[in-house]
């Protein structure tokens, strides 16, 4: 209601009553929402601030104070007040955040700064506040916000970026080339090794698709590794040749690590590469010089062989026939000597002096070379040598069962296999101490093609296959079987004993 006095000479008051019910209810619901939002956010801990620009004075809530650490009625909440909040070095930020936003440059005002307590501790807040009154110019004439106490959160920050520091000096550190990139190939990161290496720089690559150069050879082994990468199997290592930034082909070592999105994506690669060209190098020298040692171990079991065989001859053209004349000698000398009992006497002794040396040059020859190897082939050669060694090993059965008209088509394959069934005998009596021997020599059909399969097996005490055999017998034997194309393997011999299985192609037409 609003009174207005009459002009004279009229006497009395004009009485205007006005509505206003609206206007209250307004400012009663603003009134509500208000006090709600107070709530709200004094619930979360922050402190609310109403600031009259006009006097320069301002309204904080009691989490403002709670805040803070003051008490309302010890302190002025002026621009002294707030300023003696602020950290020194964080005022002049402050303040200038604030006028941009009084100038109108910034829609709503927000800033970061260090807290001075009542008690001298130091907090981080985070200040947030907008223009919300103006005067009929557009002068801001009142101003609010809030306070958020965010030191916990800046401590996690300090602590992730500390650790992260730490991190990234432990890789920047590494003598290992290290990258990171997205599943797109753009690069996240490169240490200074990976930059040194390729001679590249990493503002030139983050953000880039950059592959390093790989020897053409390895572009398909390498993009088929990769793409094995799955959560399931999240690790992938890959040898490959790449060229370095001097231009030099160098074998590197890659592990590989995928990183993949809760849906199983891909998203990003680490990869850790080492330089391994020099044990490269050293491999491939250290496989020449087995093939080297292979070939000289060949070669030495051939010039045995050649040797023996020579031997042999030379026994058989020389002294046997020498033996052979002494034989003859002798018996001229019984038929014709005048004292005949005495040089019969004599005579016999030279003859069977003579029987004796002949017969042992031929064992000496058969030893070196059977000769029924090259007259009458590899199974009747393995026969007489078992119709041999069960007379000297009559506690030892053994038998050769033969498997079709199998047989080695060349001398040094006829030797080899040869040589191997004398080893095997020579190991049952001195390791075994076996009963039976079996020995198998037959044709097995192969998709190459087909092959000879030589089995010797004996009922001893076997051996302990997982245990690391160095015994030259065995290492000559595996090499006879190499020398020939195949293989030497052993195995159990059923319930007890040994079984020694030598496979070797043979030609097309052998048999």
């Amino acid at each position: 209601m609003t009174a207005h006095p009459l002009a004279p000479p009229a006497r009395g008051l004009v009485m205007v009553h006005t509505d206003i019910t609206a206007h209250k209810l307004d400012e009663a619901e603003r009134s509500a929402a208000e006090f709600r939002l107070q709530l709200a956010l004094e619930a979360t801990g922050d402190g609310l601030w109403d600031w009259d620009l006009r006097s320069g004075l301002a309204h904080l809530s009691p989490g403002y104070y709670a805040l803070t650490g003051y008490r309302a009625e010890d302190v002025r909440a002026d621009e002294a007040f707030f300023r003696r909040l602020v950290h020194p070095d964080d005022w002049a930020r402050v303040r200038l955040t604030i006028e941009a936003h009084l100038r109108g440059e910034t829609p709503v005002s927000v800033v970061e700064y260090r807290m001075l307590t009542a008690a001298g501790d130091i907090r981080w807040m985070r200040g947030r506040g907008r223009v919300v009154e103006r005067d009929a110019a557009g002068m801001p004439t009142r101003m609010a916000g809030h306070i958020t106490d965010i030191t916990a959160t800046r401590s996690i920050e300090q602590a992730l970026q500390g650790s992260e520091a730490r991190y990234r000096g432990v890789l920047e550190d590494q003598t290992e080339i290290i990258s990171r990139f997205a599943a797109d190939g753009r690069y996240l990161y490169v240490n200074d090794a990976y930059c040194r290496f390729f001679g590249r720089r990493a503002e030139d690559l983050l953000g880039q698709r950059w592959q390093p150069v790989a020897h053409p050879d390895d572009l398909a082994m390498i993009a088929q590794r990769l793409s094995g990468l799955i959560p399931e199997h999240p690790v992938v290592s890959i040898e490959n040749r790449v060229y370095g930034g001097d231009g030099n082909l160098r074998w590197m070592h890659f592990v590989n690590r995928g990183f993949f999105d809760a849906a199983g994506n891909l998203v990003e690669i680490q990869s850790v590469g080492r330089d391994i060209t020099e044990r490269v190098a050293a491999e491939e020298q250290l496989r020449l010089l087995l093939e080297e040692n292979t070939r000289l171990g060949r070669e030495l079991i051939r010039l045995q062989e050649v040797e023996r065989q020579h031997l042999a001859q030379e026994l058989h053209d020389d002294l046997s026939q020498q033996l052979v004349a002494i034989r003859a000698y002798a018996g001229a000398i019984r038929r014709n000597a005048a004292d005949r009992a005495r040089s019969e006497a004599n005579a016999a002794a030279i003859e069977s002096a003579v029987g004796e040396i002949y017969d042992a040059s031929h064992r000496l020859m058969e030893g070196l070379h059977p000769q029924v190897l090259d007259s009458a082939g590899l199974y009747a050669a393995i026969c007489l040598l078992l119709a041999r060694w069960g007379t000297t090993h009559p506690d030892t059965r053994a038998w050769l069962r033969l498997a079709g008209d199998v047989e080695p088509v060349d001398d040094r394959g006829r030797i080899n296999l040869f040589r191997i069934v004398q080893e095997c005998l020579a190991n049952v009596h001195a390791h075994s101490g076996a009963h039976r021997v079996r020995i198998f020599l037959g044709e097995r059909q192969r998709p190459e093609g087909r092959w000879l399969r030589l089995v010797v097996r004996d009922d001893g005490c076997g051996m302990d296959l997982a245990a690391p055999h160095s015994g030259y017998g065995l290492i000559v034997m595996r090499e006879r079987a190499r020398a020939l194309g195949g293989s030497l393997s052993l195995q159990r011999g059923g319930r007890c004993g040994l079984r020694v299985v030598v496979d070797v192609p043979l030609a097309p037409g052998a048999g």
